[in-house]
């Protein structure tokens, strides 16, 4: 069976590109020509690539060519103004086209990684599952819309003869590039940042999370989306686990709403000064202070899957981010 997979070299689609080569499954990804291999350079030489971007991707024939499969897992994660543009044309229209290529290459199975916050979070309530209807609030960020707007575009696909899995994970914890999802929230606290805030956070490792997304597609399931969610903890919590692995000083000095906002502000107006991309902002400030809750409910009664406690995704992150020299 060959699996086209987009987002190949990134932190979900490398260690999706890896168990399905274990698997036996042969794998064709997209590449930019100007990129390296990523995460994937040790096993590069086993995979089938095209090099091409996911915007031109629809043009490329030959990429869907004996595909029995496609996995969509590029996407543009942001909460900067000025990447708005781009998560549209990635997470939207990139989706859009891949959708249209299955349909018009026949390629019955197509698989998506989502997010949660495609579900649609709101202020009238704190926990949220796959039956959550989407309601536009201040707790949605751009991002949260585009991948929203994305499932729609995979959910037409059905009505359209395409058969799909989604999953919505949550914050993956996986190994990467410094700037790239969690490892920022990782980053922060090898720095040893003194700040937290009484936010929640949902969590899933990225070994957990491609392990349940390979047992739902080989099982069969299909146009059902599922939440991937291991736990939730306070941001206190998940710093201090960190910090305990890496044998770091965890933040202690709580910060309130009020003082997070001018932070931040003070933050943006120093980063327009500088001409340099602000490292947070008032989507993510407002993220970092929800109690927000996740259910994974239904993922476990499909599969009755056994997520890793906090400690041990921790440990095996520090264990991975060794053995493949990531830096931070």
């Amino acid at each position: 069976m060959r699996i086209l997979i987009t987002g190949a070299t990134g932190l979900i689609g490398s260690q999706l590109v890896r168990k399905l080569l274990s698997r036996g499954y042969r794998v064709r990804a997209i590449h930019r020509k100007n990129n390296d291999y990523g995460l994937l350079k040790d096993v590069a030489e086993k995979i089938e690539w095209i090099h091409t971007d996911l915007a031109s991707l629809i043009f490329h024939a030959e990429a869907f060519n004996e595909v029995d499969a496609v996995f969509h897992c590029a996407a543009k994660v942001s909460y900067s103004k000025r990447d708005h543009e781009e998560m549209r044309t990635t997470n939207i229209e990139g989706t859009k086209d891949l959708v249209n290529a299955c349909l018009k290459y026949r390629i019955k199975d197509f698989f998506y990684v989502s997010s949660v916050a495609a579900i649609g979070r709101s202020g009238k309530e704190n926990n949220f599952s796959e039956s959550s209807q989407w309601e536009n609030s201040e707790y949605n960020s751009a991002y949260s819309k585009s991948k929203y707007l994305a499932e729609l575009e995979v959910w037409r696909g059905v009505q359209e003869g395409l058969s799909v899995l989604i999953v919505n994970p949550s914050i993956v914890i996986a190994p990467g590039n410094k700037d790239n999802s969690s490892m920022k929230m990782i980053n922060y606290v090898l720095q040893e940042k003194p700040f937290y805030t009484k936010g929640l956070v949902n969590y899933v490792d990225v070994w957990d999370l491609t392990d349940l997304s390979l047992i739902l597609f080989e099982k069969g399931v299909r146009n059902q989306r599922f939440i991937i969610n291991a736990g939730t903890v306070t941001y206190k919590e998940m710093f201090s686990e960190i910090a305990k692995v890496f044998d770091k000083k965890s933040p202690s000095i709580h910060v309130s709403k009020p003082w997070l906002k001018i932070g931040i502000l003070i933050e943006n107006l120093l980063s327009k000064l500088t001409f340099r991309k602000a490292s947070t902002s008032l989507e993510l400030g407002r993220n970092a202070t929800t109690s927000h809750r996740f259910s994974n409910k239904k993922v476990i009664d499909e599969t009755s899957f056994r997520f890793r406690p906090l400690s041990d995704s921790i440990q095996l992150l520090k264990e991975e981010m060794d053995g493949l020299g990531v830096s931070v």
